[in-house]
């Protein structure tokens, strides 16, 4: 029986909460390892077809930003994060400062982050694929 979009969600969402109550608390529930830290400037390009100026995109500006390397996996073993040596999806978070407009959270702060990842799910086909499976990825 395939599931609905909001069959997947929840099934993802029961799966994250089960997988938090069961860890120790006070880490992320995927990307808890990170690699470092470093800030930046990230520039809206010139040259950005018209159909993709959209949100941030839509007009050239520079952006203070914060980037946050990591690994995805949030597995401990006898109290360790996984090895790096292992194979294992990486992240890549890139949190814009000073951004203006509505918020989606509704937070007064003015940022946005992006999040990029080595795991791709690109739809709710594979959201729902997956679904079954998102514990032993540890991806959200």
């Amino acid at each position: 029986m395939e599931l609905s979009k909001s069959e997947a969600i929840d099934r993802v969402i029961e799966s994250a909460v089960k997988d938090q109550a069961e860890k120790a608390p006070g880490l992320r529930q995927v990307h808890a390892k990170s690699h470092g830290c470093v800030w930046g400037k990230f520039t809206i390009a010139e040259n950005i077809p018209e159909n993709l100026r959209i949100g941030i995109f839509r007009k050239v500006k520079t952006y203070p930003i914060w980037v946050r390397f990591s690994n995805a996996s949030g597995s401990i073993s006898q109290g360790q994060l996984q090895s790096d040596k292992l194979p294992d999806g990486r992240g890549m978070a890139i949190k814009l400062m000073q951004v203006e407009g509505k918020k989606v959270l509704g937070l007064s702060k003015a940022r946005k982050t992006l999040y990029l990842s080595t795991i791709r799910f690109s739809s709710c086909a594979m959201l729902k694929a997956t679904s079954d499976w998102h514990k032993p990825l540890r991806v959200l």
